[in-house]
């Protein structure tokens, strides 16, 4: 069992936004390993997407497959 499975549901978004944190501020593009239409109500995908639209302000391009930062 590697130190991820070890943590709380908690902690894993702490590290996970911190990680998404790091990324936003070097601008990066983020590509889609699903639809978005996939991200059940509280689900990681779920809570990802939230703080990439409603905090970091992101948008998803018009291909559905990437989450592009704010202009």
């Amino acid at each position: 069992m590697d130190v991820w499975d070890k943590l709380t549901i908690a902690e894993r978004w702490g590290r996970n936004k911190q990680w998404l944190q790091e990324a936003i501020i070097r601008g990066d593009v983020f590509q889609l390993s699903s639809q978005i239409s996939e991200a059940n109500e509280g689900s990681g995908f779920y809570k990802e997407l939230d703080y990439m639209f409603n905090i970091a302000k992101y948008t998803i391009h018009l291909s559905g497959k990437y989450l592009i930062p704010p202009q």
